[in-house]
């Protein structure tokens, strides 16, 4: 289970405004991993790990197929793999597919800041 809380979030999340997104205080029950250990921010700029993935927001399928973004550009969050495992666009599940059909429409209903606020609360 994580408890985050982003702030600096962009009313429009885009890649040119991921530069200003931190975290400020993440809590995690996974063990090895301290509070403000994760980063966040534009997935280009975050380390690649053994032990961490970086887990869009919104997902990256959405985002290519809504608005064209390369996956680089996009918003995210290191996770534990064990708990990037456990969000809801994660694999090709039914349930992971439909998480990424309602990001999909919303982004394609111009409404990006919601799909985004989706996958925060899913944190």
């Amino acid at each position: 289970m994580i408890v985050a809380e982003i702030t600096g979030i962009p009313v429009t999340p885009s890649p040119q405004a991921m530069s200003e997104v931190t975290l400020s205080r993440l809590a995690t029950l996974e063990e090895g991993v301290e509070e403000g250990a994760l980063l966040a921010g534009r997935k280009g700029d975050i380390p690649l790990s053994s032990t961490l993935d970086r887990h869009e927001i919104p997902s990256a399928a959405s985002m290519r197929e809504g608005l064209g973004i390369a996956t680089d550009e996009l918003p995210a969050i290191q996770l534990p793999v064990p708990v990037h495992s456990k969000t809801g666009s994660f694999g090709g599940v039914t349930a992971a597919r439909n998480y990424r059909k309602a990001e999909l429409a919303l982004i394609k209903a111009g409404k990006v800041e919601e799909a985004f606020e989706m996958g925060v609360r899913d944190l």
